[in-house]
């Protein structure tokens, strides 16, 4: 995704970050899964935080390792300077997105796994009050997720 105000960007048009997510099947062959996640974002001088709570509709390929989903996420989204000696305060704000996933399951050492590709389209705009103004970043966009989880 991308985050800029007027005059100042994050990064140029990316950035780049890490998250962790909780998901939740229903074993009652219910189409339906819910998620809780947490990504954050840096650079040199700023860092961008996103909770989000999710629900998606899977779909499962017939006989094959290979799930695909459509779904939908709201949260906050928190932009905090970084540096001890800095008084600005970024406030949470609430924002959405919608996303599609395409999911591969396998095992490695009897523990099922799956790697997942998320593109996603983001709405979230944070503020951050610095010297007595406030800054209102664009926060959204096209956003590629891609990483490994583990089926417990």
């Amino acid at each position: 995704g991308s985050a800029s105000s007027g005059s100042e960007s994050i990064k140029g048009g990316t950035l780049v970050g890490w998250g962790v997510s909780l998901t939740g099947e229903y074993r009652d062959e219910t189409p339906l899964r819910h998620s809780l996640g947490m990504q954050r974002y840096e650079s040199n001088t700023k860092s961008l935080e996103f909770y989000t709570l999710g629900l998606d509709y899977v779909f499962q390929w017939p006989e094959r390792p290979v799930q695909f989903a459509f779904g939908a996420e709201a949260g906050s989204v928190q932009l905090l300077p970084k540096g001890m000696n800095s008084i600005d305060a970024g406030t949470a704000k609430l924002g959405w997105e919608l996303h599609g996933e395409a999911m591969h399951y396998f095992v490695v050492r009897n523990q099922l796994v799956h790697a997942y590709v998320r593109p996603a389209w983001r709405v979230y705009q944070p503020e951050l009050e610095a010297g007595g103004t406030t800054e209102k970043f664009n926060a959204g966009g096209l956003s590629l997720t891609g990483g490994i989880g583990i089926q417990f």
